[in-house]
């Protein structure tokens, strides 16, 4: 069980590489883009049709991709008052598997949604309006999104009910 549990982190250790790498790309071609662009219209007067397609498309991707990161860290947006006034680890693993079991339940419905989504545009395989390139490729980046934050709520949940059962701290949980 050890070595599966190793073989995952390493597993999620090179995915969350590649996927902060992808990002910092991504953001780095969308800065280029944006200075190119006002570049080509402030001095040479020359418009760049289809830029906004560009700049969504890879915008979606990031948002995506730093949603998983986000609940990967456990620093996804939330509003826990009840946190707060939890002082032992096992009425916080509580609080904790409560919160996790709800986020994991929705995050399975809206990625079984999204799945469903995909495939039915990828029956219909639309294309952008200006560039007509295929819209796939931007839509695919909510399921790989969806996937990995249903996985990495899952992977709290299992977190906090190892520490409500062995009263043994986890770092994510303290």
């Amino acid at each position: 069980m050890k070595a599966l549990v190793k073989g995952l982190d390493k597993i999620n250790n090179i995915w969350m590489t590649i996927a902060g790498s992808a990002m910092n790309i991504v953001l780095l071609i969308i800065l280029l883009l944006f200075g190119i662009l006002v570049v080509m219209r402030q001095i040479f007067g020359i418009q760049f049709f289809g830029q906004e397609e560009i700049v969504v498309a890879l915008s979606v991707w990031i948002y995506f991709i730093g949603a998983a990161f986000g609940t990967y860290d456990d620093v996804h947006v939330s509003g826990d008052l009840i946190k707060t006034l939890m002082k032992t680890r096992r009425s916080k693993a509580i609080q904790r598997i409560y919160c996790f079991t709800l986020n994991t339940i929705i995050a399975v419905g809206f990625t079984y949604l999204d799945l469903k989504w995909l495939a039915f545009q990828m029956k219909l395989n639309p294309l952008t309006d200006a560039l007509r390139f295929p819209k796939m490729w931007m839509y695919a980046a909510s399921g790989v999104g969806f996937v990995f934050i249903t996985i990495y709520f899952f992977m709290h949940l299992c977190k906090a009910i190892y520490v409500l059962v062995t009263d043994k701290p986890v770092k994510e949980i303290q």
